[in-house]
């Protein structure tokens, strides 16, 4: 009867053993190791609201890029090459996710394969494409941002949830504050606006916005004696416009109507203080209902 010899036997499972563990010694090696990450995790955002939010879930040490300039229209913005380069180097995009946004939809052409993560805000059509007006959505946003650094760098796991928790504290202060800096309007109040971007702020503060422009075009003719019409028995004293608008129906309109125009920027790189601005330029020019 065979028998194996001892000899063959051991000098096979070591072979095996040696084999066994090169193998996954290999698979390892080609495996980001996220739990062992130096480097800083590096945001690139869609527009200065939610830059500012992954700076204050990220902490000293991201970095965070928006890119959208300030003062630009996210409506109207062109991607430029330069953004190709800066999405190459990301760890995780961050953009809103509306259809309202053209040049977010560009991104996907844009970004290198392998593709780093790319979270959007909102997933419904019907959702406003101004939502980081409101502090409650800027809230409900907070959660996935922080989760999703948590997965790409575990290694700081304790610092993104502390600092989200952080965030969290701030928002509700803020919205305290920006109620505090509307005592002085009625529940209902109104406020004119040459572009519907705060129509978000508008419901979660119990205030109504009206906007002259439609379809996102310049005020027309037609569309202005309509308004003069509408807009006279309201009694607005300030039109509210975007940085660098230039549209000259909107002024037509302000100088019939003896309306003061005044910038009320959507788009804050400062988002914290950008809603306390607001606030009290709504409180001053909103009217009663």
């Amino acid at each position: 009867m065979w028998r194996p010899n001892p000899l063959s036997l051991g000098l096979a499972s070591l072979l095996i053993l040696l084999s066994s563990t090169a193998c996954r010694e290999e698979n390892h090696s080609r495996e980001p190791a996220r739990s062992q990450r130096t480097a800083p995790l590096r945001v690139v955002a869609t527009v200065p609201p939610l830059a500012d939010l992954a700076r204050h879930l990220l902490g000293p040490e991201g970095v965070v890029v928006s890119l959208l300039p300030s003062g630009a229209s996210p409506h109207s913005f062109t991607l430029t090459p330069a953004v190709a380069r800066e999405l190459a180097d990301a760890d995780l995009i961050l953009r809103i996710g509306h259809h309202g946004l053209p040049f977010e939809e560009s991104l996907l052409e844009l970004v290198a394969d392998p593709s780093p993560p790319m979270l959007s805000m909102v997933e419904s059509s019907d959702a406003s494409p101004h939502p980081w007006v409101s502090p409650l959505q800027m809230l409900d946003f907070a959660e996935p941002v922080s989760q999703a650094l948590v997965e790409l760098d575990p290694r700081r796991a304790s610092v993104y949830r502390q600092n989200l928790d952080t965030f969290r504290v701030e928002v509700e202060r803020l919205r305290q504050e920006v109620s505090e800096r509307l005592q002085s309007t009625e529940p209902g109040s109104r406020f004119l606006v040459h572009h519907a971007a705060w129509g978000d702020f508008a419901t979660e503060f119990e205030l109504e916005e009206i906007a002259i422009e439609q379809d996102e075009r310049e005020v027309t003719p037609a569309d202005l004696a309509r308004l003069i019409t509408r807009l006279r028995p309201l009694e607005f004293s300030t039109l509210f416009v975007a940085p660098n608008t230039s549209d000259r129906g909107a002024q037509a309109l302000a100088r019939e109507l003896q309306l003061e125009i005044e910038v009320l920027d959507p788009l804050p790189e400062d988002w914290f203080e950008g809603l306390r601005r607001a606030a009290d330029q709504i409180a001053r020019g909103a009217v009663a209902p």
